[in-house]
């Protein structure tokens, strides 16, 4: 892995790969500049380092290969510490950079991490894209690349809950420890694996791991094993406190309440874009450009996409047009027409989102700031720092008995009294509107 460094420091870079942390932060202590100083990054992350990688981070590096990585390692810290807007514009950044600067080993590392932040974001895709490049890797000979994605794929798969593949929990043997761990961790999750002492063992032989420590934290709970607890507190916890801080903030004056029914929107039938959405100029112009970019994506949209609209008393203006869409769920509003946006594919997915997603871009880049705020409908007016959602509320889109509403009637808005917090479940959403906004916590 890393072909591009190794003819900087080929010792380095091979201990990373062998998942060696501690020495690579040993190897270097003393020279904090360049190529040292981003496998350095790599390594205090995978250590749970925290406040080690967010300090040589503020070195930026210069050389291309060194500033490419220092973007996708930053991306990576940001995905540990919860903020995946944010690491997603890291990713987006470093890979077009190492794009362009052909430099496939660094897109490749870039990809199976960036994957990893897209299944936390929802998106099952990412699952066969690590499938992908597992299988590439491993054809080409890249041991190192192929586990990682394999380990991450397993990962994902657990946090989107699906099962995860047979043939990895098998070959898992032949990791380096700490991806042999993250796979274990992930089957114990699943039920696929009952062999604790199996599992111990790998714990006992890792330098904290790449991805996803909080799945090896929740298999090391399950095991009950109280000896393993140092796992936890050296690798896992300063990701958990810094998430615990950064929630705190968000709307620190309102309660925690009401909690929510958790919300899978790539198993959700997106009746949320049945009336179009309303775009502004300036987002219309974005979307044009993109999709003159990109244009394959969009073969069933017309020149001319807008129209004028209103929904009752709450919006009026430019919106996208409506085509025709059959609902099959039986829960289908009744008021609610059998029409979607313009811009959703066959599949229900929003092709603005897609594109940008697939081709490494942030996957709101262009995508109507009304739809990625959705059900956040607080948020669309000006009190939305005191008034942020209207969950469990009267519908405040009520019209009339034949027009009864339009928020409580989404999946992604029903209360549930033992769910997850509202500020939790829509963390991503209030993190990227803080920033976009220029508000400071």
């Amino acid at each position: 892995m890393f072909d591009s460094l190794m003819k900087f420091d080929r010792v380095t870079v091979l201990a990373y790969a062998a998942g060696q942390y501690a020495d690579v932060m040993d190897m270097t202590s003393d020279a904090p500049e360049g190529v040292t100083n981003v496998l350095a990054v790599l390594a205090a992350t995978a250590l749970g380092r925290l406040s080690d990688a967010r300090r040589i981070l503020a070195d930026s590096p210069s050389g291309c290969a060194e500033s490419a990585l220092g973007h996708i390692a930053k991306g990576n810290l940001d995905q540990l510490c919860g903020r995946l807007s944010d690491a997603f514009t890291e990713y987006e950044i470093g890979l077009h950079q190492a794009l362009d600067e052909h430099l496939p080993d660094i897109v490749i590392y870039g990809r199976t991490w960036r994957n990893l932040a897209l299944a936390r974001f929802g998106d099952h895709a990412a699952l066969d894209d690590l499938g992908r490049i597992a299988a590439r890797s491993r054809t080409e000979g890249r041991k190192d690349e192929a586990d990682r994605a394999e380990a991450f794929r397993a990962a994902g798969s657990v946090i989107v809950g699906r099962p995860i593949s047979e043939e990895s929990l098998q070959r898992a043997s032949t990791f380096e420890p700490g991806m042999e761990t993250l796979i274990l961790a992930s089957a114990m999750l699943s039920g696929q694996l009952a062999d604790f002492d199996r599992f111990t063992d790998a714990v006992m032989r890792s330098e904290g791991v790449e991805g996803a420590p909080e799945l090896i934290a929740q298999a090391i709970d399950r095991t009950g094993r109280t000896d393993l607890l140092w796992w936890v507190e050296r690798h896992f916890k300063p990701y958990a406190d810094f998430i615990a801080a950064d929630d705190a903030t968000i709307f620190p004056s309102l309660s925690d309440d009401p909690h929510m029914t958790p919300m899978d929107c790539a198993r959700c039938d997106g009746r949320c874009c049945y009336d179009g959405v309303y775009v502004t100029e300036p987002e219309e112009e974005r979307i044009r450009g993109f999709m003159k970019d990109h244009p394959g994506y969009f073969e069933n949209v017309p020149e001319v996409f807008l129209e004028e609209g209103e929904w009752g008393f709450l919006f009026h203006g430019k919106r996208t047009i409506r085509v025709p869409h059959f609902y099959a769920r039986p829960d289908f509003p009744r008021h609610f027409t059998q029409t979607k946006c313009v811009f959703a594919l066959p599949s229900g997915e929003c092709s603005l989102q897609k594109a940008a997603t697939d081709n490494l871009y942030h996957p709101w880049k262009v995508k109507p700031e009304l739809c990625w705020e959705f059900p956040l409908i607080g948020l669309f007016n000006d009190n939305a720092m005191s008034k942020p959602h209207y969950f469990g509320e009267p519908d405040p889109g009520f019209y009339d008995e034949d027009h009864p509403g339009y928020l409580s009637f989404m999946p992604c808005a029903r209360v549930k009294p033992d769910g997850t917090s509202w500020k939790r479940m829509y963390r991503t959403e209030f993190l990227h509107y803080f920033k976009t906004k220029g508000i400071k916590r």
